[in-house]
């Protein structure tokens, strides 16, 4: 077994969170809250000394060459490790959360789920929820590199069909393969982050505010400070900033790059997006028709919100189902974003092949000696990759019929158990606030917390991640 890259790099997240952790302690000294900020400075000088000697632990995994599996065990390690870290300053605030209950949030934030048990976040510390909003800015930052380091380079449920210009190097190292992977998306993530912010800030919102929707929308997590719905709070240009945030937070990596450079050409060519936009679209007029008393513009809100998974708490007549099946409000949240993005979901680019597949399978199906093909965008589709495609989408409906029956020893109700397993599993966590049940996490158990935390990982990684994991000759040939 070799480990000692897999140290090196949980080390260097460790540290990245130390001093993230700062950001909340300097907050929380500013609006003269000194025992929370002493509390984060404290626990920023604990994370530093452990992932410091986790590096010195791992150093010689600076001279091991880059294998598979090291990378597919970093993977959940890193949102359990980090989780745990992340959940530290949860411990004791906010109403004295247990360990169950800061791991489960720390997860939540770093997969981008957005479930919390803070039923009225309003009465939270700006401290501890600016913490959870960094936290899921973190997390975006984390799942955009995993993409690069691990679905584009081996073709994670069928992701080979979508064109990246990522260059990898063979002989590379697994902590130099993750430098360089969050080399290429920090610097537009940073960039659409800073643009957010101040398209808040020139709305009229606080610092605090603005800051803590950036974190959310950019994301796709949802979390939220109040439990009142957005639209009634938030100014037109607030809103226009949001629904844009929470697109480009859908996107996937490749064109965050076109759009930092102005490269809107490439914006075109990409298969995916304009389907994506006329669903958005299409979802817009079915909720402004289907639930009372909804302005357009808060139905395209609403809309982008549940597409991209972000799931935030829009409209007042979204609680409890509006009167409207829920199920308008789970199928886009099951399709999710776009492939390589912070969304959730199955993504978008597998729910296009399998029709396509379909619809061809259904043309060629009188003509018995036809040849089967067929082209996403300019990039011809290869069988394999639709068969992987198609193996992916068992496995999701394996894994949610799976995580439903567990669920069935964390709730007694079967609307809960729905909701819950659906928002852990596509990591669309405000899906409980839309339905109604804002306590839903709340009132878990401590296994429930941790049950529900480990879900979140699971469909973070694609499903197919999890599958290699617990396939015993994975263990057999070694790391």
């Amino acid at each position: 077994m070799r480990f000692g890259g897999i140290l090196i790099s949980l080390g260097w997240g460790g540290l990245f969170l130390s001093g993230l952790m700062l950001l909340p302690a300097l907050w929380a000294f500013f609006i003269d809250h000194p025992y929370e900020s002493v509390k984060f400075f404290l626990t920023a000088l604990f994370v530093l000394f452990i992932s410091g000697a986790m590096i010195f632990t791992g150093r010689g995994g600076t001279k091991e060459r880059l294998r598979k599996s090291e990378i597919y065990l970093l993977a959940p390690l890193a949102y359990i490790f980090l989780g745990f870290l992340g959940g530290i300053p949860m411990i004791g605030m906010g109403g004295g959360l247990s360990f169950s209950q800061a791991f489960f949030e720390g997860v939540s934030a770093l997969t981008t789920t957005g479930a919390s048990v803070y039923v009225n976040p309003e009465f939270q510390s700006e401290a501890l929820l600016l913490w959870r909003g960094v936290l899921a800015w973190f997390g975006g930052i984390l799942i955009l590199t995993f993409a690069v380091s691990v679905f584009t380079s081996f073709g994670i449920g069928g992701v080979k069909v979508k064109a990246v210009l990522v260059r990898q190097n063979e002989n590379e190292t697994l902590p130099q393969r993750l430098k360089r992977s969050m080399k290429y998306v920090f610097l537009p993530y940073l960039f659409f982050s800073v643009a957010g912010f101040i398209g808040f800030i020139l709305s009229g919102l606080p610092i605090f505010d603005a800051l803590s929707l950036t974190f959310s929308s950019i994301s796709t997590t949802g979390f939220v400070t109040y439990a009142s719905p957005l639209y009634d709070r938030l100014p037109a240009f607030a809103l226009f900033t949001l629904n844009l945030l929470m697109l480009i937070g859908a996107l996937g990596y490749p064109l965050h790059q076109a759009l930092m450079v102005g490269r809107f050409r490439e914006l075109n060519k990409d298969p995916e997006l304009k389907p994506f936009l006329a669903l958005a679209l299409i979802l817009m007029l079915v909720l402004f028709l289907a639930v009372p008393n909804t302005r357009l513009g808060e139905a395209l809100t609403l809309a982008i919100s549940l597409i991209t998974t972000t799931a935030l708490p829009i409209h007042h007549s979204a609680h409890a189902g509006a009167g409207i099946s829920l199920l308008f409000y789970f199928i886009p949240v099951a399709i999710g974003g776009l492939a390589l993005s912070t969304a959730g979901g199955l993504k978008f680019l597998r729910i296009i092949i399998l029709l396509q597949h379909i619809w061809r399978q259904m043309s060629i199906l009188p003509y018995q000696h036809a040849v089967e093909h067929f082209k996403f965008g300019d990039r011809h589709v290869e069988i394999e990759q639709v068969k992987e495609i198609w193996a992916f989408f068992v496995l999701f409906l394996c894994a949610f019929a799976f995580v439903l029956i567990g669920s069935a020893f964390i709730f007694s109700d079967f609307e809960q158990m729905w909701i819950a397993t659906l928002s852990a599993i596509t990591n669309a966590g405000g899906l409980a606030m839309i339905a109604g049940a804002p306590s839903l996490y709340a009132d878990m158990s401590s296994f429930g917390h941790i049950f529900m935390a480990l879900v979140m990982i699971i469909g973070r990684l694609e499903l197919l991640v999890v599958l290699v994991l617990i396939n015993p000759a994975y263990w057999r040939s070694g790391i």
